[in-house]
């Protein structure tokens, strides 16, 4: 009882410094999203993407995606850009690094609240709950203590590259357990499917910056979670040959969801 009222004790204390953060920051774009590629494009393999990381955080300083090749998870997270490789590890990357596929957006918590132990399906009800207008994007930061998160990242791919599908079929995954960290992730309507991930899509960064990557699953302990629902969705879309004159399939039946959650 004791170690729960501290917990939440806790996420009380960190939802009011992170609303009296967000009050005092600097003014910036705002109710933006900027998307990079097309999850459909990933899907398909096209791994190579001309955004530079300089050009994302010009943008956002709050998002996620992939780097060309498919060389592991990308975490933006105030305004840092981390590479989560093959091992787990997260490390800040260089401004010039490229991607094919990436969200982000300039993160302004528009609503919170603390959170107790939940596990995904709980979580997703609680910002649900926060920010009930589904067909609008919903940006979602979640900090707290995690009894339990498992990632996973992606090996360097090499030409040609094998689909989206194929690449993650063998992916390493990390087990973490007892961590403080944040959850970076974003709730998009359904409409948006073959441009990026219907619903919820997380990644996950440690607070030394040291562990994270794309989440399978997590469990909280007690935490704050954090929304800003955004109505503009701003979509730059590559012009070489490989994407433009590219034929999509029309249906993928479960194939994203298996991608995108592990199972």
């Amino acid at each position: 009882m004791k170690t729960t009222l501290r917990r939440l004790s806790f996420a009380a204390a960190l939802l009011t410094a992170l609303l009296l953060t967000a009050c005092a920051a600097p003014d910036r774009p705002s109710d933006v999203i900027y998307q990079t590629g097309t999850i459909d494009g990933l899907m398909e393999g096209m791994y190579d993407g001309p955004a530079t990381v300089a050009q994302l955080l010009r943008h956002g300083d709050f998002g996620l995606g992939a780097f060309n090749a498919l060389d592991g998870e990308m975490v933006v997270l105030d305004g840092g850009c981390y590479r989560a490789d093959a091992k787990g590890a997260t490390h800040k990357v260089a401004a010039s690094e490229q991607s094919p596929f990436a969200t982000v957006t300039f993160f302004h918590t528009q609503r919170g609240a603390t959170a107790g132990q939940a596990d995904m399906a709980a979580l997703e009800k609680v910002v649900d709950q926060l920010a009930p207008e589904r067909n609008l994007f919903c940006a979602v930061r979640v900090e707290g203590l995690f009894a339990q998160v498992r990632t996973r990242s992606v090996v360097r791919q090499v030409k040609p590259y094998p689909k989206l599908a194929a690449a993650t079929a063998n992916q390493p995954t990390f087990d973490l357990s007892d961590v403080r960290g944040t959850l970076v992730g974003f709730r998009c309507p359904y409409f948006v499917k073959g441009a990026n991930v219907p619903g919820y899509h997380f990644h996950f960064l440690t607070d030394d910056h040291s562990r994270g990557g794309h989440v399978l699953n997590f469990r909280l302990a007690a935490g704050v979670v954090q929304v800003d629902v955004i109505s503009r969705f701003r979509l730059s879309l590559p012009r070489d040959p490989t994407f433009t004159e590219a034929e999509f399939p029309q249906e993928r039946p479960g194939e994203l969801e298996k991608i995108e959650k592990g199972r």
